[in-house]
């Protein structure tokens, strides 16, 4: 904690040098209060700030389910803090850095979360990025008071990578990506739980290739990535597990309305933070299969100091294309069929000061892995919550 809290008190002191030289620092970010009351026990990330799903029944010996349980958090605090960096031109290219943390305070638990740290080098229509930032699969979000952002029917991913993009100079508005990703702080699962040592094994990068167009209004942008993990090395011999996923977005915002929309389809997603995962193929002991998950979401809004939104999201698991072996899955929310989420929200802006509200009821239907690699449904989860945040941000 104190490492974090230097690196940002030295960025505050270097202020008057940075102005000084051939840098610019800009630094921003809020303070955040809040607190939420669920019906259910549910999983949960980040101090309990980060809200998934509502968790399946537990039954206990006198048959009541110990995760129909209703709390509520006390006020929680949480503060962002951010640097943007701008410096001379380096091999004819604009230069350019971002380092960005989040710090938690909740029950007595402290701890903070590194989100960002990359530089990016623009010559106007070719740019690369370095380091850790959004996954290229995660970059349109929902505008939602809960720290989720959607999650799980949304990406939700901070990676390490190199990026290349292209800004297309015959059509205005078009941006072609690519990009190797490395897992660092959102890994696949397997064997060992999740951890970024199946990529490691197999030695290769997430590959992305993504195209975007985009002019005031509106953005239209569309993705596919490609990874290859090995999740079990017995001696010197790996094995391995391919696997595809695409995604589609859509952004429009005029005037007073905000709305955007994304889907997703592809197998073994979980570093994404999407239930899916792998299994072994049904009588092999070395050949392994993804399993496969649709998912999309909805998010409107419309106001300006005064805004009201809702986000709507749906998720699916599809199995796979071969037989598995039911007694080696690696998967996140492996015993889950299919999820949605209805989630309103209103917010009242003042100044650098929000208030907001949002009501989350999120629906889950649990049941048993089939050979195909799909859940048979059997038993549904229902968690309500409410969530009440105020935030003052900042931008210095």
């Amino acid at each position: 904690m104190l490492s974090a809290l230097g690196v940002m008190t030295l960025a505050l002191a270097a202020q008057p040098v940075v102005a000084q030289s051939e840098f610019k620092a800009n630094i921003y970010g809020f303070v955040d209060v809040r607190s939420y009351f669920d019906t259910r026990k549910s999983a949960t990330g980040a101090c309990d700030y980060l809200y998934l799903y509502p968790l399946d029944e537990s039954i206990d010996a006198g048959g009541n389910d110990l995760n129909e349980l209703a709390s509520s958090s006390q006020f929680g605090s949480t503060a962002r803090f951010g640097l943007n960096l701008t410096g001379p031109r380096v091999l004819g290219a604009a230069s350019r850095a971002n380092v960005e943390m989040d710090f938690f305070n909740y029950s007595s638990t402290t701890f903070y979360l590194f989100r960002h740290a990359y530089m990016a080098l623009d010559w106007g229509e070719s740019a690369v990025t370095f380091g850790q930032t959004w996954h290229p699969m995660s970059t349109l979000m929902p505008s939602t008071v809960s720290i989720a952002l959607g999650s799980p029917f949304n990406g939700l991913s901070r990676s390490s990578q190199l990026r290349y993009d292209y800004k297309v100079p015959a059509v205005p508005g078009l941006k072609l990506s690519t990009a190797a990703v490395f897992q660092f702080l959102a890994n696949s699962t397997g064997p060992q739980g999740r951890s970024n040592v199946y990529q490691r094994n197999s030695m290769l990068p997430e590959l992305y290739a993504g195209v975007e167009w985009a002019d005031d209004e509106l953005m239209l942008g569309t993705g596919i990535e490609w990874q290859n993990v090995s999740p079990v090395v017995v001696g010197g011999d790996k094995q391995y597990v391919s696997s595809f996923a695409g995604m589609a977005q859509l952004r429009y915002k005029h005037d007073d309305l905000l709305f955007m929309a994304k889907a997703y389809l592809g197998g073994n997603m979980s570093q994404l933070g999407f239930c899916t995962g792998y299994a072994q193929v049904y009588g092999s002991d070395r050949r392994w299969t993804p399993l496969n998950a649709c998912s999309s979401w909805m998010y409107v809004e419309y106001g300006q100091s005064f805004k009201a939104g809702i986000f709507g999201g749906w998720m699916r698991n599809i199995g796979s294309r071969e037989d598995i072996d039911i007694t080696k899955v690696y998967s996140v929310g492996g015993d889950i069929d299919r999820m949605s989420r209805i989630a309103p929200n209103i917010k009242y802006i003042s100044g650098n000061t929000t208030f907001a509200a949002e009501f989350d009821m999120t629906t889950v239907r649990y049941g048993e892995r089939k050979y195909n690699g799909q859940v048979a449904g059997k038993r549904w989860a229902i968690n309500n919550r409410l969530l009440l945040t105020a935030t003052y941000s900042f931008n210095l």
